[in-house]
């Protein structure tokens, strides 16, 4: 049985989540997705630790994401997608 791909959109605004959800249905053809959906990196990051998200379509301007930080939260976000990547 094909197990369906999870994927995690990390975005704040509503309106482009709608958008992102449309583009999924419309552009899916045959594959089975799953999105799954946080309006923060920092919750994102927390979904991401479960380990069982097969892709992530992130906003680079999120609130709780800067730049400046040295402890940038968006490379935090791609160790952890990184390290749970399974086969």
């Amino acid at each position: 049985m094909k197990r369906s791909s999870k994927i995690l959109l990390i975005e704040d605004n509503p309106d482009d989540v709608i958008i992102v959800e449309d583009a999924l249905k419309e552009g899916g053809g045959r594959a089975t997705l799953s999105l799954e959906t946080a309006d923060c990196l920092s919750t994102g990051l927390k979904i991401l630790e479960r380990g069982d998200i097969d892709a992530v379509i992130l906003d680079l301007k999120l609130p709780d994401s800067t730049d400046d930080d040295p402890q940038n939260p968006r490379r935090r976000a791609r160790r952890s997608h990184r390290g749970s990547h399974r086969d």
